[in-house]
């Protein structure tokens, strides 16, 4: 008997609302102030967020799982959560450009997608107990990973 799943990069479609709404606030509201705040994110995993901004070259405090600081060329951003359950919010303050800023918050979102994916494809591969093996395995066009498992 085989088993196939398809793990989708379901966060990229998601993700990307952040961004969108960040420059609809931005635009709509004509905010000229150089601080926007309580923004909500798609972002969940404190690890994972925390990997995803290292890997983009921000400069990342941690003060707690709830609570991180990353510093960019173009400003600063503030992740926040009342708790570990709860999707993070985020406050942005710039130094320079929005435009700049927001092709980061995508560039982001898409990376964490990416990390959320392979962390969970790991914990997949992980989890494959002894009567079960890899059939056939497939990154489809989208970038979702079609795994075929042999279940003996």
């Amino acid at each position: 008997m085989s088993l196939s799943l398809i793990l989708v990069p379901m966060a990229i479609g998601i993700l990307s609302t952040t961004a969108e709404t960040i420059s609809d606030i931005i635009i709509k509201k004509n905010i000229t102030t150089r601080e926007i705040k309580k923004v909500r994110t798609c972002f969940k995993d404190s690890i994972l967020l925390q990997k995803t901004l290292r890997e983009y070259g921000a400069e990342v405090k941690v003060q707690d799982e709830n609570y991180i600081i990353a510093k960019f060329s173009e400003g600063k951003i503030v992740y926040y959560r009342e708790n570990p359950e709860d999707m993070f919010e985020m406050s942005i303050d710039l130094d320079t450009d929005v435009d700049g800023l927001i092709c980061s918050i995508k560039s982001l979102e898409e990376d964490y997608a990416r990390n959320v994916q392979s962390y969970t494809y790991d914990k997949v591969i992980a989890g494959l107990e002894n009567n079960m093996s890899i059939e056939k395995e497939e990154v489809l066009e989208d970038d979702s990973i079609l795994i075929t498992i042999n279940i003996d």
